[in-house]
């Protein structure tokens, strides 16, 4: 069962258009005084000057705001952003006023967000950050209305002075049925060989395929930039007509509609020797077999986890170029255009070779190892980090600790679920272990046909697919008993 809060206390972000029927009255009644506080919570987002926004407004310095997205259709905190942009000379910083409008009260239905913002010198761009805070009070839909005010400094587009952004109250929301139970009988069965070898890749499923990157294809541990698709519906093996830019294994992995991210990794091999840890940060679109270069990550990882959430990636852990454990977290607002990584709360437990996922709103880390080979030691821990605080906190540690799962922990039916994994220096374990986050509990399910570590992965159709590790081609296929 998913865990779902009192319904008074949860809510969601719809962000609408500016509504031209609110009246500068109305607007006045919730602004923020001239006096108020400068101090915001927005956060400094980077765009390289020459972008599309910037290009189209004025010359002279003219500024637009906006807000962008959709509605969330997920229980809980969910940030949103209004987006300030300039044209101009990006010389120099630029202080952009505003006032702050709509029935939603600043520091009651979400965090104060000041007065103004700074864009700073070569940037074009500033987000603003609204977070909803949760209270005991049953609510109608609420807005936030940022409206840009007239400084001698620039002028304002005519089109875009204003923004809103809707809170949409839980009692207006769909709640969704609680998840059936999960196990603990699995029926495993083999389905279709990989058609090679693989061990330490990387997994995504896009539109019911299950796409598998890179990784090690033979015990010389030379990464491989290669890239594969299963079809469980049609039972079949595809090997993608693309390479990864950067061959590697040991990265993370996420999806963002029909975009696949990889981020991080140990890449080189063979002769030349293996890097422990790179930088570089891709987006491959499935539908059109393309790659993309993103902001690189402030500094090289490997075997650190890549989670997406509310159009964030989020990368965490994982070992440094000299295979030294971290404790950095960064994100990138991929749906917002950012050119930089943000630095958030670091982990409270390092490791590598760690599993991460999003649910309920949350990232959840899970598992790993502290060290590396034969000094390795597995870390049993189970923490979640909550963007809407930005902490992170300890739970329920897994029955003994397990590493290299990196790509064998998802979500099956509201629950955490591990597949396999490594509990000392190439020794390998078929548990499966699944985390209820409603009763902070851990349970065994059927466990997989065979040891296992380092392989993929992946939920369709609630049926789970585990494929490679250890340079298998074996695939086996889970469904519930």
């Amino acid at each position: 069962m998913s865990f779902v809060e009192p319904l008074e206390s949860r809510r969601l972000f719809c962000v609408l258009p500016h509504d031209e029927s609110t009246t500068a009255a109305q607007l006045a009644e919730h602004a923020v005084p001239a006096a108020a506080t400068t101090t915001t919570t927005a956060s400094a987002t980077s765009e390289a000057p020459t972008a599309a926004p910037a290009a189209a407004l004025s010359a002279v310095g003219e500024i637009n705001v906006r807000a962008k997205g959709a509605a969330a259709y997920e229980l809980g905190p969910v940030t949103r952003f209004f987006y300030i942009r300039r044209g101009g000379d990006l010389s120099k910083p630029m202080t952009v006023r505003y006032m702050i409008g709509g029935k939603a009260k600043q520091g009651l239905d979400y965090n104060v967000v000041g007065d103004r913002v700074t864009i700073k010198a070569g940037n074009h761009l500033r987000r603003v950050e609204v977070t909803p805070i949760l209270d005991e009070f049953i609510e109608d839909n609420e807005s936030v209305t940022l409206t840009l005010l007239p400084d001698p400094a620039y002028g304002i587009a005519a089109a875009e002075t204003a923004a809103t952004i809707r809170i949409i109250s839980v009692e207006n929301t769909h709640v969704p049925e609680p998840q059936p139970p999960l196990g603990p009988t699995v029926n495993w069965s083999t389905v279709a060989a990989a058609q090679t070898k693989r061990s330490e890749a990387m997994v995504a499923v896009v539109n019911n395929r299950i796409w598998v990157f890179g990784g090690y294809l033979d015990a010389t541990a030379t990464n491989s930039g290669r890239v594969d698709w299963y079809d469980p519906a049609a039972n079949q093996w595809q090997n993608v007509s693309t390479t990864m830019p950067t061959p590697a294994s040991h990265g993370g992995a996420a999806v963002i509609g029909t975009d696949v991210f990889l981020a991080g990794g140990y890449t080189g091999g063979r002769g030349g020797g293996q890097t422990f840890a790179v930088n570089n940060v891709w987006r491959y679109d499935t539908v059109a077999n393309t790659w993309h270069a993103l902001p690189n990550l402030p500094s090289a990882r490997g075997g650190g986890a890549l989670v997406a959430l509310n159009g964030l990636l989020h990368y965490m852990g994982g070992s440094d170029i000299t295979r030294n454990d971290r404790a950095e977290h960064w994100s990138l607002d991929v749906a917002g255009g950012a050119t930089e990584w943000t630095t958030r709360a670091p982990l409270v437990t390092v490791r590598n070779h760690v599993g991460g996922v999003a649910l309920d709103g949350k990232i959840w880390l899970v598992g790993g190892q502290q060290d590396q080979d034969a000094d390795e030691v597995p870390q049993p821990a189970l923490e979640v980090y909550d963007p809407a605080t930005n902490a992170w906190t300890s739970r329920a540690s897994m029955p003994f600790g397990r590493s290299h799962i990196a790509a064998a922990t998802t979500v099956w039916r509201g629950r955490i679920v591990t597949f396999g994994g490594e509990t000392t220096y190439q020794t390998s374990v078929k548990n499966v272990s699944a985390y209820n986050p409603v009763t902070d509990t851990w349970s065994e399910l059927s466990p997989l046909p065979g040891n296992r570590s380092s392989g993929v992965a992946a939920i369709v159709n609630d049926t789970v697919y585990y494929t490679g590790g250890l340079l298998a081609t074996t695939t086996w296929k889970g469904t519930l008993g």
